[in-house]
This record gives C-alpha cells, sequence and structure tokens, in this order.
C-alpha cells in the first residue's frame, strides 16, 4: 500500500476559508486533536479555531489569539511553533495566495524548502502574474507555480499535485 502523503496548506487564514473545499471537518479540528486524515491525503495543519462568530479571525493572529472562547486561545509562539513542527512533517507544501500581505505564508514556504519539502504556489486572479510578480523568490522555490486560480479549481489541483509526488 502506498504511503499517504502528509500535507501543509499554507495561505492566508480567513473566517469561510478556502481549505474548507479541500479538508473534511476541518472546522472542528484543532491542532491537539492531531492529523485529520482525508481520503487522499492527511491533512497536517495549519488548524485554526472556527467560534462561528469570527473572534479568531482577525488580522494577523493567523486564526488563533483571544477570542469569545477562553479553551481555544492559542498564543502566537505556540501557533508558530505548531506551523513549523507540521512543515517539518509535510510531503508538501500547497499554497494559496489570495492577497499579497501574507507574510506568514511567505516564512512558511521558504522553511518548507530549507527542510526539502515540495512546495506548490497558486495564486488567485489579480494577485500576482508571470510578468509581474512580487513573490519570485519563494516562487524560484517551488516546484510548481500556478497564476489565475479560482478556489473551485483548487481540490483539482491539490489532487494532481499529490498525485505527482509519486
Amino acid at each position: 500500500m502506498a504511503k499517504r502523503s502528509n500535507v501543509y496548506l499554507a495561505g492566508k487564514i480567513r473566517q469561510h476559508c478556502w481549505r474548507h473545499r479541500l479538508v473534511k471537518e476541518l472546522r472542528q479540528h484543532r491542532w491537539e486533536h492531531g492529523p485529520l486524515r482525508q481520503v487522499d491525503y492527511t491533512y497536517i495543519g495549519p488548524f485554526f479555531v472556527g467560534c462561528d462568530h469570527g473572534c479568531y479571525h482577525r488580522d494577523s493572529n493567523h486564526g488563533n489569539g483571544e477570542g469569545c472562547t477562553p479553551d481555544y486561545d492559542l498564543n502566537r509562539n505556540r501557533v508558530a511553533t505548531y506551523c513549523r513542527t507540521a512543515i517539518l512533517h509535510a510531503d508538501l507544501v500547497f499554497a494559496y495566495i489570495e492577497s499579497t500581505d501574507c507574510f506568514g505564508t511567505i516564512a512558511e514556504l521558504e522553511r518548507a524548502h530549507c527542510f526539502g519539502v515540495p512546495v506548490v504556489i497558486a495564486f488567485a486572479p489579480g494577485v500576482a502574474t508571470p510578468s509581474s510578480n512580487d513573490f519570485w523568490f519563494v516562487c524560484s522555490l517551488a516546484r510548481t507555480v500556478i497564476f489565475d486560480v479560482l478556489e473551485e479549481e483548487l481540490p483539482l489541483l491539490l489532487r494532481a499535485s499529490i498525485a505527482r509526488l509519486s
């Protein structure tokens, strides 16, 4: 039986996040629960809090921080440690970049490269093009870079990226 790939999905975390198209049961899952097995892969992060109010989806808090449910609160150092550790164990880092202020995502992609983890970067429409790309540095490290990707195209692109690992 083939090894199940560990996948880390880099990109900004937001309420109604694009990851929900790719990872079943993500809304109820937290870092403490461990990896989340999917049909074609194992999702290893990032995990974030979904309280249904959007309290944990403010700017600069990676879907965590302080919110309406103290049991869910995580500080930034802990979140960064969880993310770094997950990337270390990833077989693929797949990034969806929707905006130019994704500073954590850039760090995640560089970390993946340093650990030899294959990186795929998909840009939402209007963020970058082959001729105008402020992300050229991290793109130079990627196995694959795709431009003008709509959210609904992500499941197919992720499956294809996983298939190319073997």
